[in-house]
């Protein structure tokens, strides 16, 4: 296995299994607000459940924090359970806020299951939830 941080940026970490790429996690700041941002995380469905979605995060998290951003947030589709899985289990939490195209609003709907019934939403449009985590849990995630 060999990881790198790409050259471009070094906003980039890329995990490398057999000259085949197994994953990646893009990192940057969010918006214009001061906080970090994991834009986007990935895993080849050949090297998934092994750990390295995991790994991938927590290398993302930790150069965010590096780069002195003290709150994190990502959006992720609400349908993707699996990712909102591993988000929970390091301590995000679901900011209340969604995104659909360059739209942001509040909802108020209990679970995410009831936005297939949303009459604002129209076919093939992804909806994606604003998750957070805060300084003070991201150090005691990182022991």
């Amino acid at each position: 296995m060999k990881l790198r941080l790409a050259e471009k940026d070094n906003c980039f970490y890329i995990i490398e299994i057999d000259h085949i790429l197994a994953g990646f996690v893009n990192f940057g700041q969010y918006e214009s607000a001061p906080v970090g941002k994991i834009i986007s995380l990935y895993v080849h469905s050949d090297f998934m459940r092994q750990g390295l979605g995991a790994e991938l995060f927590k290398l993302g998290l930790q150069k965010l924090n590096d780069l002195n951003y003290s709150d994190f947030v990502l959006l992720v589709d609400v349908k993707n359970y699996d990712a909102i899985g591993l988000y929970t289990k390091y301590g995000f939490k679901n900011s209340g806020k969604r995104e659909m195209g360059t739209f942001v609003y509040y909802d108020e709907y209990p679970t995410v299951s009831d936005w297939d019934d949303d009459p604002f939403l129209r076919e093939g449009e992804q909806v994606y939830a604003l998750y957070e985590l805060d300084n003070a849990t991201f150090k005691k995630m990182m022991g």
